[in-house]
């Protein structure tokens, strides 16, 4: 799962020279509020790391086989998404 969120303190840097035009007092404000803004970079390549390859298209269990396909269709999002997804059981004993 991803998650996007604005750059806040980019955005904070675009719009302060407009602050004084509200009010000193919002310039001052806002340069309080916000004076400790952090940007979290996050790299989604530091959390994929290839395992060794889905099961072979053989195995009898039908995970083993979707796994199998998806890696072959493709890798790169195979090792993004489904990769260390394991099977667990059917619901309701299918």
């Amino acid at each position: 799962m991803a998650a996007y969120q604005l750059n806040m303190k980019h955005v904070l840097e675009l719009s302060e020279p407009a602050w004084v035009l509200i009010g000193p007092d919002f310039k001052q404000w806002m340069k309080e509020r916000f004076a400790d803004t952090r940007v979290k970079v996050v790299l989604l390549q530091d959390y994929v790391s290839a395992k060794s390859p889905p099961a072979d298209a053989d195995d009898p269990t039908p995970w083993s086989r979707v796994q199998h396909r998806l890696a072959e269709a493709d890798p790169a999002v195979f090792a993004a998404w489904f990769d260390k997804l394991e099977f667990d059981a059917f619901a309701g004993g299918c």
